[in-house]
């Protein structure tokens, strides 16, 4: 059986990037191939999905200046979020 991954960014906020993902693998196990999801999550399509903001652990983590840029590019995202 061959292998194949499939990248992938489904933690959209409506339910079609799951089900896209989940017919793809659904077809290819049909095709009697063992497929594997790798979830894509780049910074930059995560920010308007995360309302959260940990202050503390983000300047820990990347500096204060990505954090306040991160915070800038939440901003017109955060009324959608909430």
């Amino acid at each position: 059986m061959k292998s194949v991954g499939i990248i992938t960014f489904h933690c959209a906020d409506n339910f079609g990037a799951v089900l896209q993902v989940y017919a793809l693998q659904h077809i290819l196990s049909k095709l009697d191939l063992y497929s594997e999801i790798i979830d894509y999550k780049p910074d930059i399509l995560i920010i308007p999905y995360d309302y959260r903001m940990h202050w503390y652990e983000t300047i820990n983590d990347i500096g204060i200046l990505r954090a306040i840029k991160r915070f800038i590019l939440k901003l017109p995202h955060m009324r959608k979020i909430k």
